[in-house]
């Protein structure tokens, strides 16, 4: 398959994906893969999973419904690979998306979700979707022609 075909593929899959979060993250990391860092995972965890399916759900029974979620809970257990997930799936299969990422203080978003955000992003396991988003030190966007300022979210 030549990349071009891949391309293609990948972009009519992601149009799959645009009420499915829990689709988009099972699909788009190398879950289960030898040799990857998540060659010993199956996939989020169980809290994770009911999340992004409920987002999914709220979304397939009303697309411009406001979603408000708090978890709240010790360190360590994947707030920040979740946001990470919400974020790229957004971006990734809704086109011209806009969004801020906030967080209760610069220096979270500086140390923590955006270094999050940039290991999920470098684990995406296919090149086309790095080539069509490039991720800064405050943003994420399209490399779309025209759409660098309407196909992005920040920090």
């Amino acid at each position: 398959m030549t990349p071009d075909q891949v391309r293609r593929e990948v972009i009519a899959d992601l149009g799959r994906f645009t009420h499915d979060p829990l689709g988009f993250v099972l699909w788009a990391f190398p879950w289960g893969v030898p040799g990857t860092s998540l060659e010993c995972e199956d996939g989020p965890d169980a809290w994770q999973r009911e999340q992004l399916k409920a987002i999914g759900n709220d979304l397939n029974t009303d697309p411009f419904k406001v979603i408000q979620d708090a978890t709240a809970s010790g360190h360590g257990i994947g707030k920040s690979s979740q946001v990470s997930w919400l974020i790229l799936w957004a971006i990734m299969t809704h086109e011209d998306t806009r969004g801020v990422v906030t967080a209760n203080t610069e220096g979270q978003l500086r140390t923590k979700t955006w270094p999050e955000l940039s290991k999920w992003y470098s684990l995406l396991q296919f090149d086309c979707l790095r080539e069509m988003f490039v991720l800064e030190a405050t943003s994420i966007h399209s490399t779309e022609p025209g759409h660098e300022r309407t196909w992005r979210i920040d920090a």
